[in-house]
């Protein structure tokens, strides 16, 4: 009789255990469920917020388009209006003589003197002085090119034409009178 209880005993104790292994089990699935519950309602939530935002973008986005197209037109509408303007103006382009034809002028009072020492690295005095008439006599007629297409004619820089109007005291309103 002795093995019979201890057999039963074994028995209702696994019997006891199962039924607390179950008890517990579900508790603990219960509070997985609470959780995924928790995290369910957070992600809808926050796809509500992204949704509401997408919308206030797109109407951003939509708004910026338009100023967009507006912009261009109000572009479009000024080039028109320049480039008629431009058509108005008289200074035909064949009235106007090409730097060479200019300083060829200014040579002729320098014997010796060629268009290539002009543009030569020389820097004697007999090379200096008709070199600087012929930049100021081009900026003083050809007040429709930048000082620095008219460097770039005698093969300098810019700052050399600058440099010269500013050693006589001179702008480039000055060489236009």
């Amino acid at each position: 009789m002795n093995i019979h209880v201890n057999t039963e005993l074994q028995r209702q104790h696994e019997v006891a255990k199962a039924a607390h292994d179950r008890l517990t089990g579900q508790v603990v699935s219960l509070k997985k469920y609470s959780a995924v519950k928790a995290k369910v309602a957070n992600l809808e939530d926050l796809f509500r917020r992204q949704a509401q935002e997408n919308v206030k973008l797109r109407t951003r986005n939509n708004l910026l388009q338009e100023q967009l197209m507006e912009a261009q037109g109000r572009i479009i509408s000024q080039e028109q209006r320049i480039c008629a303007l431009s058509d108005l103006k008289e200074t035909p382009q064949e009235n106007r003589r090409p730097i060479a034809a200019i300083c060829e002028e200014i040579l002729k009072d320098f014997s010796g003197t060629s268009w290539d020492d002009i543009v030569s690295e020389r820097r004697t005095r007999e090379v200096i002085v008709p070199r600087h008439l012929c930049y100021l006599a081009v900026c003083a007629e050809r007040t429709d090119l930048p000082i620095a297409q008219i460097a770039r004619a005698f093969k300098r820089d810019h700052s050399t034409i600058l440099h010269l109007l500013k050693k006589h005291g001179m702008t480039r309103k000055d060489t236009a009178k």
